[in-house]
């Protein structure tokens, strides 16, 4: 919120307005959070619902598809969890900056660079496609995340319990795809004008999730879908969560990962807290992941593959998960591994 008002009887109403003829104006359903705290409107956005009536909409009973590589694939399993990468970690460096480019040329809403770059270490992703024919046979992405075809596709289903803390939605690309916070932008200015100079500081990041499902148009053939979490902290501060920790990545950087556990492994984390109740009241909260598939690429000769199957038959009798083996023949046909 601005600095000129930092009454919170006067404010809220403002609030109110402000969620009416600018956010909902975009997305329709979002509900905004907001508190009063140190003098200052605070707030976020609930995550159930916010992108529905929106193209940012996925359907939580899709099956999606993650490409990777063999190594990956059996910490997954041995592990009993996936990880989600902060936002310094991701090869684009242009995350969250590219939307927040859109606010630039006003003032009143001009993004802070550095405070954006900061947010990276409080937003986690793990990205995947759809399941379609077409996905899972692209070649692009077998060679460049699916170790040039020596890798893996793992289908999945998301499973929650009550409430659904990730945020899930297809990413929008290029000019294009930015119309939507083009248009919030437009509404906020507005919005400011008509109503004696209101805004909210540092508005850019009050809109965290939005820019998070924002990439260059380099990066269409990706077509990606987007699993995001959101943990705030201050700058210097470390993480506080039963499910984020830090671990060094193969650029040798102290980097931040959030687990997203299979739903065959719950225990895991109930191993970790010692502690019943937290870990099913976690569940509640957050969802698991059940492997339906995983496709080998086309370029495992048949030797390997035979050895990588009965490896992945041990491990899944062991966890005790229901996942079936496929894989890509060099005709570009998936068929039952035998």
């Amino acid at each position: 919120m601005g600095e000129k008002i930092l009454n919170f009887d006067t404010a809220f109403p403002l609030m109110e307005k402000f969620d009416k003829e600018v956010f909902k104006k975009v997305f329709p359903k979002s509900t905004y959070l907001q508190a009063y705290h140190l003098g200052r409107i605070v707030g976020k956005f609930n995550y159930k619902g916010l992108f529905d009536n929106t193209n940012y909409k996925v359907s939580i009973d899709e099956s999606f598809i993650h490409f990777t590589s063999l190594q990956a694939l059996t910490s997954i399993l041995n592990n009993g969890f996936f990880r989600l990468s902060e936002f310094r970690h991701f090869e684009d460096i242009e995350e969250l900056h590219y939307a927040s480019k859109i606010f630039s040329d006003i003032d009143s809403f001009k993004p802070n660079e550095e405070n954006i770059n900061d947010q990276k270490e409080n937003c986690f992703a793990l990205s995947a496609c759809l399941k379609t024919e077409n996905t899972l046979k692209n070649s692009f992405m077998w060679e460049k995340y699916g170790n040039k075809g020596k890798g893996v596709i793992i289908q999945f289903k998301l499973n929650y319990d009550k409430i659904f803390k990730f945020l899930l939605g297809k990413v929008q690309y290029g000019e294009e795809g930015l119309k939507n916070i083009t248009y919030i932008k437009e509404l906020a200015e507005k919005f400011r004008v008509e109503n004696d100079g209101f805004y909210y500081d540092e508005f850019p990041e009050r809109i965290m999730e939005f820019l998070a499902f924002h990439k260059q148009d380099k990066y269409l053939s990706e077509n990606e879908v987007r699993f995001f979490f959101n943990e705030k902290k201050r700058k210097y501060d470390k993480h506080n969560h039963e499910s984020i920790y830090e671990d060094i990545t193969a650029n040798n950087e102290v980097r931040y990962f959030f687990k997203t556990f299979l739903t065959e492994r719950k225990s895991v984390l109930e191993r970790e807290i010692n502690n019943k109740e937290i870990s099913n009241q976690y569940f509640e909260l957050y969802p698991t992941i059940e492997i339906e598939n995983i496709i080998l690429g086309n370029n495992l000769d048949i030797k390997r593959k035979v050895e990588i199957f009965q490896l992945l038959s041990v491990i899944k009798t062991k966890y005790k998960y229901n996942f079936e083996l496929h894989q890509l023949t060099d005709e570009d046909t998936i068929q039952e591994f035998r």
